[in-house]
């Protein structure tokens, strides 16, 4: 696949699918309008047989990107299992907006901040993906990116890269958090897949080693303090930029904190049409499933809190240990 500047700065067909940093390679995947929308996730879940696609040396997509006449381009950032893809979602039904749902390469990049703060290689890196995410379509005003929980590190970053950039960052306190990680199908996984990385994170964080493993309850809760962490550094570097928001209190005012998203975005005023979207009743991360109201949510949570009772009282009281102060 051979792409011009044009063709690379023109247009979000040719999407930035992966990242391998060691190469210093870029792997460019040719999507249309309706694969986006479609898209729960810009991953590997997104690959699928016959897709067009080719890797780029860094370098020449780099200066493609510089090209780029950019949309404006705000984030929702989230701390897991806090409806964040469910608000992405509504934001797609808004006129003018793009979605753009956990772009892999950003947890990438996360990784290369962790290795090296603040270096050059890393920010020229980050500036080139921001740079090809604000990328839109004909119809495209806005483009609003939501980022993997634990991409949410490197924010201030985001922030500084991008100095008209506004954010929502979704949330849950401990107890409701432990519970909705609990009670989502895929909650345990998710735990899981970042557990390695959460302790790293955390341990720095609290400046002494923490041991490795723990219970479901207890996972869930050195995933609430990591990601908890990274809101309040969100918070600090972009100030009344950052619009943090429980996912509790938006369900129970949906329209009304909906209408706060959209202006807090300098988007149209439809939070009356998005508060009856049939998007709220299937499952935001794969939308064939039904029965994902916001009063089943509500159900199953309260269903939680029974079953794993035991589990979110461990979760509690590590949080206690560790940071009594919250």
């Amino acid at each position: 696949m051979n792409l011009t500047d044009t063709e690379i700065a023109g247009s979000p067909v040719y999407y930035p699918h992966t990242f391998d940093a060691e190469a210093d390679r870029v792997l460019l995947v040719r999507l249309s309008a309706a694969d986006y929308r479609l898209s729960g996730f810009l991953d590997s879940r997104l690959l699928a047989p016959g897709m067009t696609g080719a890797w780029f040396d860094y370098a020449p997509v780099a200066v493609s990107a510089q090209r780029i006449v950019p949309r404006p381009l705000h984030l929702i950032f989230h701390t897991g299992h806090v409806g964040s893809t469910l608000l992405s979602r509504l934001l797609d039904e808004v006129p003018g907006v793009l979605g753009l749902r956990e772009p892999h390469p950003l947890q990438t990049l996360a990784g290369m901040s962790d290795q090296t703060p603040g270096a050059e290689a890393y920010l020229a890196r980050l500036e080139t993906f921001l740079r090809l995410w604000s990328r839109g379509f004909e119809a495209t005003g806005t483009v609003v990116l939501k980022a993997t929980s634990i991409a949410g590190r490197i924010s201030p970053d985001i922030f500084k890269a991008l100095p008209e950039a506004k954010a929502v960052y979704l949330n849950l306190p401990a107890e409701s958090y432990i519970a909705a990680n609990l009670a989502a199908t895929s909650g345990p996984a998710d735990l899981k897949i970042f557990e390695a990385l959460r302790h790293i994170l955390l341990s720095a964080r609290l400046g002494r080693s923490l041991p490795q493993g723990g219970s479901a309850g207890e996972l869930a809760a050195i995933a609430w303090m990591v990601e908890r962490d990274s809101l309040e550094r969100a918070k600090a570097a972009g100030g009344r930029r950052v619009l943090l928001l429980d996912f509790e209190v938006l369900l129970a005012d949906l329209e009304g904190n909906l209408a706060q998203v959209l202006r807090h975005f300098d988007l149209p005023p439809v939070a009356d049409r998005l508060a009856k979207s049939p998007a709220l009743g299937r499952y935001s991360k794969a939308p064939e499933q039904l029965g994902f109201s916001p009063e089943a949510r509500a159900e199953r949570i309260a269903q939680a809190r029974g079953r794993f009772a035991p589990e979110i009282e461990k979760g509690l009281a590590l949080i206690n240990a560790l940071q009594p102060d919250k």
